[in-house]
């Protein structure tokens, strides 16, 4: 597979949810696990990872969410409500920033361990994600030092939605690619016990289909749909390499790139000095415009098949 999947969030209202349903209300320990790519892994504003909030700060407004805080780098930041009271409880973990480049993947694991004897304690683990098609890694480098807060004993549970990139209607949206996220209750290993998986990289054809029909369920009872401009990006399948790559120039600042057609290539991407300027065309022929006269440009031309 040349590339996976991915859904992309342009911030604004873009997300991706499900309605709330009482196997969302969790109180006990859990544990989510997804692959994302931030636009800006030291954003200006705070990001939503994911999110069962509804925007306030008291007790019953927030039940549990993983936001990246525009304080010190974009540092991870958990972020709960508290039956015990005092509303919003929120710590504050290392930044990924200086890890993963601005637009790479990554992959991050948030363990909650919800009543130590002493209190709430939230660890957090990563791991560089070159194929996240191949599903989450066997192995986790821990990030950062384990985060405690004693006063915490349950978390609260609301009415909202499981949000992914927002955290309400209009709050600290995401910038950037969702790979793969799921979310099981307790802290076992055992896979049988997640509940959602948006990325199922064993089942690429049910994935796609869930997306193309959000009104349907991801097989563990949750409908999933995609909000405002969220848009679900199909994988691609490597196919045959483009032959006979001719580039013409046509004006002092214009090139018509042409190459033979690939058998089963549904669409091809067209570089330049090694810088993707066309997706998915589904022409044997792009026209390069804009381009400083008298000056040499290489094109390279990859044909794919869209699964």
């Amino acid at each position: 597979m040349a590339a996976p999947g991915y859904v992309l969030l342009s911030g604004g209202t873009d997300s991706i949810r499900t309605a709330d349903g009482n196997h969302l209300d969790i109180t006990t320990d859990f544990e989510a696990i997804m692959c994302v790519a931030a636009d800006d892994w030291s954003p200006a504003n705070i990001m939503t990872l994911f999110a069962k909030w509804q925007g306030g700060t008291g007790t019953s407004d927030i039940a549990y969410a993983l936001r990246i805080h525009s304080a010190s780098s974009g540092i991870l930041n958990p972020c709960w409500g508290d039956v015990g009271g005092g509303g919003l409880k929120e710590l504050y973990g290392s930044s990924l920033s200086g890890w993963v480049a601005d637009g790479s993947p990554c992959w991050i694991k948030m363990n909650f361990v919800v009543d130590t004897g002493s209190g709430m304690a939230v660890r957090l683990y990563r791991q560089p994600a070159t194929a996240p098609e191949e599903g989450p890694p066997s192995s986790w480098a821990t990030h950062g030092s384990a985060m405690t807060d004693p006063a915490a004993a349950q978390l609260a549970v609301n009415s909202q939605p499981l949000w992914l990139g927002l955290r309400s209607t209009t709050n600290d949206p995401f910038f950037g690619k969702y790979y793969y996220f799921e979310l099981r209750k307790g802290n076992s290993t055992d896979r049988s016990s997640q509940f959602w998986n948006l990325v199922n990289p064993e089942t690429v054809a049910l994935m796609d289909a869930r997306f193309s029909d959000p009104t349907g369920p991801d097989g563990f009872g949750n409908s999933w749909s995609l909000a405002s401009n969220a848009v679900w990006v199909p994988p691609e399948v490597t196919v045959g390499v483009p032959q006979n790559v001719v580039a013409t120039p046509l004006s002092p600042t214009s090139i018509r790139v042409t190459w033979d057609p690939v058998v089963d290539a549904d669409a091809y991407d067209v570089e330049r000095d090694s810088v993707v300027i066309a997706e998915k065309i589904t022409e044997a022929e792009y026209t390069d415009e804009g381009l400083t006269p008298d000056t040499e440009y290489t094109y390279r031309v990859r044909a794919a098949k869209l699964v």
